[in-house]
């Protein structure tokens, strides 16, 4: 594969914050988004919690701080999820591809990927509309660069001298860092219990580990985890990434505001509810979007209830995948990522159902996930997942693509960088969808069971593709930032089965953009790696 592996002149510091404590750091989140020309500037927020990839000025860092260490003080006399700051610094190096940039995405996450992940190294990975960006610890830098010159990649600095310093003879890809401090992936069970008895995990851990894997130490065993089984969510299936315009970045930078901060002040169309499958007729035409304001609990449903035998099997069809959908799905030119791989390792122990012999905590019949994840997230954030990255070269936005037709209307679309996604989104607005239209089924969460032996849809769903994406966010609250080969596992079992996709990582969490037609079998795909 041909690109260019640029090591950038900064490193950042990973600031996590969750999801619903985001109003309350608004205003230190809010300096660092508007700081004149970064060097390096990410930001991925999914249903989780929002991910800040910034070389934080000092004012920015000590607010983050404060409330970071507040959080761990208090311990579990709070019921909401603490901020968390890696206490490492992490290099970033640009990937730039020498072809299509995103027909080849997920090839590239593959490939690599590979080599760190042989060498025992953790790394971060950043999908972007201009290029991909991979972060490693800058203590692991030298060995990151070595493995790259080894594997035959073009290694760039601004400053020569740089590079000069890092290559130093290539190590062999062998595992050679203490298991403590960068355990392989579990491969079977008994290795999950014993790697969740040693602290491992990014929400909650002893304090040796939490001293490795976040600015604050903390002590006290772990908290158990909100649900026995891990779940791969699907968010958003509408995403569209685009990039946006150097000389206009004084306009969109507000609309980047909005986005982060004020997101109910974006004018987005009000789809109805889903609704359950029956014949179409010609008086249900009345369209998928409404251009009214969107209805409050007081009103009436636009669509008559379906009644308590409909909504029961609604209820029990699907399990362990939530879809927060909010537009349809137009077909694509994304193609499948050919490759050669070896078999998959067995599954990810924090994506299995607990050995309930093991762990008498844990009830036979454990409450159904979405119940789970609803009492814990409160409720649906109205914009699912967004990721902006900001250079010197170039910014990219991934988000709905009726959010991003919404932020950039038909007049202002000189500021964007796109393939037609937005004018697909105005069309999808504009016009009235069929009642029996998969559209309708995106258009509310609903539960997909993907452990069923019988596929949930017919083949026809994987052989379409569409230009929008879908976002599979994989909780990694189970695993440490030193657990390494996860970007490699994730992007080989989508590689494998013949889907491209783009990767972006957040602090607890990985999250997987597929074509809108591969989205389901992603998720199954997600799930059995």
């Amino acid at each position: 594969m041909q690109v260019t592996i640029t090591r950038l002149p900064t490193a950042v510091s990973i600031v996590s914050i969750p999801r619903p404590r985001l109003d309350v750091l608004s205003h230190p989140l809010l300096r660092v988004l508007l700081q004149p020309a970064p060097a390096f500037l990410s930001i991925t927020c999914n249903a989780l919690e929002l991910s800040l990839f910034a070389d934080l000025d000092p004012e920015s860092l000590s607010a983050f701080q404060a409330v970071s260490t507040a959080d761990h003080a208090s311990g579990s006399s709070t019921a909401l999820d603490p901020v968390e700051i890696s206490c490492d610094r992490w290099s970033v190096l640009q990937i730039d591809s020498h072809s299509d940039q995103l027909d080849n995405a997920g090839a590239r996450v593959n490939e690599l990927s590979a080599p760190l992940a042989a060498a025992g190294i953790s790394i971060l990975y950043q999908s972007s509309y201009m290029s991909d960006f991979i972060f490693v610890k800058e203590q692991h830098l030298g060995e990151a660069m070595g493995l790259f010159a080894a594997a035959g990649f073009a290694l760039y600095a601004a400053d020569p001298n740089l590079l000069t310093a890092l290559l130093a003879p290539a190590p062999l890809p062998v595992l050679t860092r203490e298991r403590s401090s960068s355990a392989p992936l579990p491969s079977t069970r008994a290795a999950s219990k014993s790697s969740s008895r040693s602290g491992h995990s990014r929400a909650g851990s002893k304090g040796k580990v939490r001293e490795k894997a976040f600015s604050t130490p903390t002590s006290g065993p772990p908290k158990p985890s909100a649900s026995p089984v891990r779940a791969v969510r699907v968010l958003a299936p509408d995403l569209a990434c685009v990039g946006l315009a150097d000389d206009a970045a004084d306009h969109w930078a507000l609309k980047i505001v909005k986005l982060v901060a004020f997101p109910d002040l974006i004018p987005l169309p009000s789809p109805l509810r889903a609704r359950p499958r029956r014949p179409a007729t010609v008086d249900e035409d009345a369209g998928y979007f409404s251009h009214s304001p969107s209805p409050t609990i007081g009103e009436p449903d636009l669509e008559p209830d379906p009644g308590p035998e409909v909504a029961k099997e609604d209820e029990n069809e699907h399990e362990n995948v939530i879809m927060n959908g909010n537009a349809g799905v137009q077909p694509s030119r994304a193609r499948p990522v050919p490759s050669r791989l070896d078999a998959l390792p067995s599954p990810l122990a924090w994506l299995q159902p607990p050995d309930t012999d093991a762990d008498p905590s844990v009830n036979e019949e454990p409450q159904p996930l979405a119940d789970v994840q609803k009492s814990q997230s409160g409720p649906e954030p109205r914009i699912p997942f967004f990721s902006f990255t900001r250079t010197p070269e170039g910014s990219s936005l991934t988000a709905g693509a009726r959010v991003l037709a919404a932020l950039f209307p038909r007049a202002e679309r000189h500021m964007v960088i796109c393939a037609g996604e937005l004018d697909a989104a105005d069309v999808a607005a504009d016009s009235s969808f069929d009642a029996d239209s998969d559209a309708d089924e995106l258009s509310s969460p609903c539960d997909v069971d993907y452990d069923s032996d019988e596929e949930y849809e017919s083949d026809k769903e994987d052989e379409m593709d569409g230009p929008l994406l879908w976002a599979l966010q994989v909780d990694l609250r189970g695993a440490g930032l030193d657990t390494y080969g996860l970007v490699h596992r994730f992007s080989r079992a989508l590689a494998k089965g013949g889907i491209n996709h783009m990767y972006a990582s957040t602090l607890r969490s990985a999250n997987l953009l597929v074509p809108s037609g591969r989205g389901r079998r992603g998720a199954r795909l997600l799930r059995g790696c």
